[in-house]
C-alpha cells in the first residue's frame, strides 16, 4: 500500500507527532518472515548465517525491497503468541543517509549477514526474540519535512517510556508548543 507522507500542516508540529504516532501504532505492522529453525532455539547469529541470508532474500520479505527510501521512520514489534495481534513495541528508529532498506536489513537480518555490526543495531535483540519464539513485525512511515524526523523519533520514544520521570506526554507537548511557536516554514 502506497502511503502519503505525513507533512507539517497548519495545525503544527503537535499534529504531525500525533499523526506519526497513529501511523506507527494504529495500523497492522508487516510481519517479517524467518525460517522455522530460527524460532524457539538457543542460537547465535554465526550458527545460522545462511538462514538469515535466506530470510532477507525471501519473497516473503519483499516488502523491505519494495519500500521507498523516503520512508524515514520505523518501529520494530514482537508478538509473543503467534497471530494474536498483540504486539509489543521494541524499538522506534529513523533512517539516516543510507536509507530505510539498509537500516532494516541490518536490524532484522544482521546484514552483512550474521553480524549486525552497524551502530545501535537491534540484531541481537531480534535473535533473543526469535530464541523466545516471538514473531517480528515492522511498521514505517514518512515524515516531512525530513528535518523533523529526529525530533519526531525522540518525542515518540519519550511518550512511550512509561516509567521515565522527565519525559512524559505533558513535557513533550510543552516542548512541541514552544518549538511550534518559534517555527517559521520555509517558502
Amino acid at each position: 500500500m502506497k502511503r502519503k507522507p505525513l507533512r507539517l500542516d497548519e495545525y503544527g508540529i503537535e499534529s504531525l507527532l500525533v499523526r506519526a504516532q497513529k501511523w506507527l501504532y494504529n495500523y497492522e505492522p508487516q510481519r517479517v518472515w524467518y525460517p522455522q529453525e530460527l524460532y524457539g532455539k538457543s542460537l547465535s547469529a554465526g550458527d545460522f548465517v545462511e538462514s538469515f541470508k535466506d530470510a532477507c532474500e525471501s519473497n516473503r520479505n519483499s516488502f523491505i525491497q519494495e519500500l521507498q527510501n523516503n520512508n524515514n521512520m520505523y518501529a520494530i514489534w514482537t508478538e509473543s503468541r503467534p497471530y494474536s495481534k498483540l504486539w509489543d513495541l521494541k524499538y522506534i528508529g529513523q533512517r539516516h543517509s543510507t536509507g530505510i532498506k539498509d537500516r532494516l536489513r541490518n536490524h532484522l537480518f544482521g546484514a552483512p549477514f550474521g553480524e549486525g555490526k552497524k551502530p545501535k543495531s537491534k540484531f541481537k535483540n531480534i535473535i533473543d526474540s526469535l530464541n523466545s519464539g516471538k514473531m517480528i513485525y515492522v511498521s514505517y512511515v514518512q515524515v516531512s519535512p525530513e528535518s523533523l524526523r529526529t525530533f519526531i523519533e525522540h518525542s515518540l520514544i519519550c511518550i512511550n517510556k512509561k516509567r521515565a520521570k522527565l519525559c512524559g506526554t505533558v513535557m513533550v507537548l510543552k516542548i512541541l508548543t514552544e518549538i511550534y511557536k518559534s517555527y517559521k516554514p520555509q517558502v
